[in-house]
């Protein structure tokens, strides 16, 4: 019995659900009945292992285990596969059946989950195949695993069910992965920096690095794609280490302003953070003063006594610290009181369409204020349009960053911008602003780039 079930959960283990793949596949040979496999994977699994802890985790683990098997048909084949992942065998009559399956799982996730204190509003991603005269048994797992993947890649709280196209995507995943693996190895991303500026002057005051990988074999591979590939298959603390010592290394070409660099929860938590950092500025005789470190919330979320040392530590060495995404997840007031950031970094949820938000303005105003009597400086991401710095401008913040400016750039162009003025104050071809007090940062910067390049 124990090797066959699930010591944290009593459910079925993988080793007995591919047992029963086989049993019930013989007992529906020759019959309508078809078979459905569902593999379920939590979202954001792992920002809960991080922010609240193991104990917390299996908690929540035993909790989703519970709530499937009450949620669920007594003939369906509960199992769970390890980590965050479950999976279900339903024996079918129609895809009807099979789409209430997926019904049955989301009904599971329907109310909050009351963990150790908490009332965690856990979603799940799910992978859906149903057997069929044209595909063998064997197949019916691993088609569930690239339904899942798929499902993933949406919304969280996606159910796809496979499609036999999904397969080719899979083999390109993989591609992607052995040639990201490489490109790391061997120095093939790049970098690229977006300027932040000054809210009242428009002069450049810090950039934020970027990392870019534009591969011969697959062209421009958005961030967000090979970043979730390197966290996914351990890659990032080597992606992370080359990011540090590439940004730390071009940031000589602008000593007289500062460069952002983000950090990635694992790294920060990594044993070796400080000496990832300081090693390559001791190298390239940059200075820690002249670089901050951008750092997501996220990793504060449990308030754990480690993080604040490290966070300490980095400062007594001279770094600068940012706390990003501020307003997302489970922002808290008393992380820019209690944490020894200079910085605090509004979300560009906040700052889209800000302009006809009303009360929202209000709430930035306050958040803006609250920073600025901390003595912290306060940056609103993701300015696109005139009328979003305008109203940042007026909310109070200091610096702007976004598309309106400038999009991220190569350190080449970079260092020529900053060579001309450091300003970006050149003739702009919109209509100037209505209150000349309320902004002095001009938007062609675009018009700047082309002649420099």
């Amino acid at each position: 019995h124990l090797a066959n079930h699930d010591a944290l959960t009593g459910l079925p283990n993988r080793r007995h659900l591919e047992h029963e793949l086989f049993t019930r596949a013989g007992r529906t040979e020759n019959t309508t009945v078809r078979l459905a496999c569902a593999v379920i994977d939590l979202d954001r699994f792992k920002d809960i292992n991080d922010t609240l802890g193991h104990a917390a985790g299996d908690a929540l683990i035993q909790a989703v285990a519970e709530r499937l098997v009450a949620n669920l048909r007594a003939d369906d084949f509960v199992a769970r596969l390890g980590g965050d992942e479950f999976a279900i065998l339903r024996e079918c009559r129609d895809l009807f059946d099979a789409d209430n399956l997926s019904s049955g799982i989301a009904a599971a996730f329907a109310e909050p989950f009351p963990v150790l204190g908490h009332q965690l509003e856990a979603s799940a991603s799910v992978g859906v195949s149903v057997s069929g005269l044209d595909r063998a048994i064997e197949e019916l797992m691993r088609e569930a695993d690239i339904a899942l993947y798929e499902a993933k890649a949406k919304q969280k709280g996606s159910t796809v069910r496979f499609a036999p196209t999904m397969a080719s995507k899979i083999e390109q995943r993989r591609t992607l992965e052995v040639d990201l693996k490489v490109a790391i190895a061997n120095r093939a991303l790049t970098m690229a920096y977006q300027p932040i500026v000054d809210a009242k002057s428009g002069t450049i005051s810090s950039v934020e690095a970027l990392v870019r990988w534009n591969c011969t074999k697959h062209g421009s591979v958005p961030p967000d794609v090979f970043v979730a590939i390197a966290e996914e298959t351990g890659m990032m603390a080597d992606l992370g280490r080359f990011v540090i010592e590439q940004s730390i290394e071009d940031s000589k070409r602008w000593p007289h302003i500062s460069t952002a660099v983000n950090i990635s929860p694992a790294q920060l938590r990594s044993a070796s953070i400080v000496q990832d950092l300081m090693g390559p500025a001791r190298r390239h005789n940059v200075s820690p003063v002249n670089i901050t470190l951008e750092i997501t919330e996220s990793v504060l979320l449990s308030n754990d006594q480690r993080t604040l040392r490290t966070l300490n530590i980095l400062k007594e060495n001279g770094f600068s610290l940012a706390l990003d995404d501020f307003g997302t997840g489970y922002s808290s007031l008393a992380y820019v009181r209690d944490f020894p950031f200079d910085k605090l970094k509004i979300d560009r949820s906040f700052v889209t369409g800000q302009q006809d938000k009303g009360r929202s303005l209000d709430i930035v105003k306050a958040v803006v204020n609250f920073g600025l009597i901390l003595g912290r400086e306060v940056v609103a991401e993701g300015i696109e349009t005139k009328q979003e710095m305008q109203a940042m401008q007026a909310a109070g913040v200091t610096h702007l960053q976004g598309y309106l400016f400038s999009k991220p750039i190569s350190a080449a162009h970079l260092e020529a911008l900053i060579a001309t003025s450091g300003r970006l104050t050149a003739a702009s071809a919109e209509t100037a602003t209505d209150d000349a007090d309320s902004s002095t940062v001009d938007l062609s910067l675009a018009a700047k780039l082309r002649r420099i390049a």
